[in-house]
């Protein structure tokens, strides 16, 4: 691990024949790697680029491939060796192929125009154990070997204890945003997710994701459907440190994160059209789990290793007034990331019944026309959140 200073030192000298300055420092062709490895995936993919230099504008630049992508020919070797202490138990080349990038993505190069890219991947299993490494290794014609060390982060089951998922013989976990008298008194519960840290993480980032069926009528009257569509929102729900890193079982700790239920209506209403020809049916019905229940969350954890989190860290925007930042990697002999990553969930989650009524009638959302198949069996549930009322 290290941390690299790149100082722009431009060196003005004033002569009264000769005004030209240049900035432009001589070339130096940099190797650029990004990869993030997951067990969870079937595919493992990675980013190999250059740096650039020149005078043109830096969009013009970024937009000839050339500038930031290597020929084929350039490659020595492009591979993932997997070790067990010093021992090198399997090595895979890696394959290429083009994917569509997009701002959010490390695939994506700020300039280009092109929405694709080429990336390389890895579609062999890789697996967590004792001592077990995976090293990526970059051999380009007159460079020295670019290469880097990541080991995977312990997935362990049942780490996601609020909530869990429901499962045949136990679908009781419900999602509970909301009171029966919320909208009365202002007042929303807070619910806390909880979560048991993993050997190897350093930071946690929270998703919940919401699935709808959005239906669009033709009229106000809900009397002819023009169309129907799964969709889901996605709420971010912040991130947590773990206060220390586990290096074993002993050392896993409990975490928790709260988050109040006004936060989730307003959420809600802020990311969907109020539009009285659209209605929203809550859920999607999933008959496997227990009759007439209709999964409706999904908590998503997406855990990040100690470097991913040093990596993330030093990504952040700068507070401070100085203009020079440090920039971290972990590759030798060039720049970027290689690390893991893990992504667990909990599947198959429902919503209370009050935030299932909140959500249909309540302060924030009731212009949304929210519906729920499943209300009329709901002991408690109000007709009104019932779709057959919105369409009656």
């Amino acid at each position: 691990m290290k941390y690299l200073f790149l100082v722009l030192i431009a060196s003005i000298t004033f002569l009264s024949c000769n005004s030209d300055i240049d900035l432009t420092a001589p070339y130096e062709d940099i190797t650029i790697v990004y990869g993030l490895l997951d067990q969870t995936e079937d595919i493992q993919y990675i980013r190999i680029n250059k740096s650039f230099l020149g005078d043109a504008p830096l969009a013009d630049m970024a937009s000839v491939r050339d500038s930031v992508e290597y020929d084929d020919s350039d490659f020595i070797s492009k591979r993932v060796e997997k070790w067990q202490g010093n021992v090198k138990l399997d090595e895979w080349e890696l394959k290429d192929t083009l994917v569509e990038a997009i701002n959010e993505s490390i695939f994506y190069i700020s300039g280009i125009t092109d929405p694709l890219r080429k990336v390389y991947y890895l579609d062999e299993a890789i697996e967590e154990g004792d001592n077990i490494e995976y090293k990526v290794v970059v051999e380009i014609q007159n460079k020295e070997s670019v290469f880097a060390t990541t080991s995977l982060i312990k997935n362990t089951s049942g780490s996601i204890s609020n909530p869990r998922s429901n499962t045949v013989g136990n679908s009781s976990q419900r999602i509970k945003f909301s009171d029966a008298s919320s909208t009365i008194n202002g007042i929303y519960p807070n619910y806390k997710f909880k979560w048991r840290s993993e050997i190897g993480a350093s930071l946690y980032e929270l998703f919940l994701e919401m699935d709808y069926v959005e239906k669009v009528w033709e009229s106000p009257a809900h009397e002819a459907e023009i169309s129907s569509e799964v969709k889901t929102l996605k709420w971010f729900l912040g991130s947590t440190e773990t206060n220390q890193i586990a290096q074993t079982t002993s050392q896993r700790e409990d975490l928790e994160k709260s988050i109040n239920g006004e936060l989730f209506f307003q959420q809600v209403s802020s990311s969907l059209e109020s539009n009285p020809n659209i209605t929203r049916e809550i859920g999607i019905l999933n008959n496997d789990i227990v009759d007439n229940h209709y999964s409706t969350f999904r908590f998503n954890l997406v855990i990040a290793d100690e470097d991913f989190g040093s990596f993330i860290e030093f990504s952040e925007p700068s507070t401070s007034l100085a203009q020079e930042r440090p920039q971290w990697t972990n590759v030798t002999n060039g720049q970027g990331l290689f690390s893991s990553r893990l992504k667990q969930q909990s599947l198959d989650v429902r919503m209370d019944n009050n935030t299932m009524i909140e959500l249909c009638i309540g302060q924030f959302t009731n212009g949304l026309n929210f519906c729920s198949r499943g209300a009329s069996t709901d002991p408690g549930d109000l007709d009104e959140c019932s779709c057959d009322y919105l369409v009656d």
